[in-house]
């Protein structure tokens, strides 16, 4: 079965742009069906559109050696420095800490621990790279323009706090920052995705691997 056609080429822009709204709309409206709708419309649309894929691939920025060493490089710099100072920084504004209490479990339990690490790496790595900045910001600025870029960035980043909201207002605005930061990253890196998914990944390691040693 070929998935990978493109049977909106050619549709008016107006109506592009409505599609661009479809994944983002059940990420800012959260109900129960939110993931469904997120991610189902969001493969659907790439599935359908040459356009969206084109936008959102563009994967190697300058060459491989550089593309890993600065997901490598920045994504422990990201895990080990700067995501602390963003969690500090949001219990100090809000005054309430980081509600990481669904992964108490993981620490000292290495089954836990590989558990959510695949989790982190592939779901917040991949997934949320490829949706939030490709998808969003990339493909959004072939449909809005590159003059939309910040806005691009600032929408996606809403829509990321949003979905972090179950660890507290604290947690919402610590990952509204560090979308902020992977949007700008994302320009910066001429909208190639595999920088921001091996600095997302990378980080993301860090994170999990800090739970599991010593807890929420």
């Amino acid at each position: 079965m070929k998935l990978l056609f493109d049977p909106l080429a050619g549709k008016p822009l107006w109506f592009l742009r409505l599609l661009w709204l479809a994944p983002l709309l059940p990420l800012i409206f959260e109900t129960d069906l939110t993931a469904l709708l997120w991610l189902g419309s969001t493969a659907l649309i790439l599935m359908t559109s040459a356009s969206a894929r084109a936008a959102v691939f563009q994967m190697i920025y300058k060459s491989w050696p550089v593309t890993l060493a600065l997901g490598l490089v920045l994504g422990s710099v990201v895990g080990l420095l700067l995501n602390p100072l963003m969690d500090s920084f949001a219990e100090q504004v809000t005054g309430t800490a980081i509600d990481l209490s669904q992964f108490a479990d993981v620490q000292g339990d290495a089954g836990a621990y590989m558990e959510l690490l695949i989790v982190a790496l592939l779901f917040g790595g991949v997934i949320e790279e490829v949706t939030f900045r490709g998808f969003f910001i990339g493909w959004g600025m072939t449909l809005f323009g590159k003059h939309a870029a910040i806005p691009l960035v600032i929408v996606s980043s809403l829509a990321f706090a949003i979905g972090h909201f179950y660890q507290g207002m604290a947690g919402g605005i610590s990952t509204g920052i560090f979308s902020l930061m992977m949007g700008c990253l994302y320009l910066a890196f001429d909208r190639k995705l595999l920088p921001l998914i091996l600095i997302h990944a990378v980080s993301n390691f860090w994170g999990v691997t800090e739970i599991y040693r010593f807890g929420v």
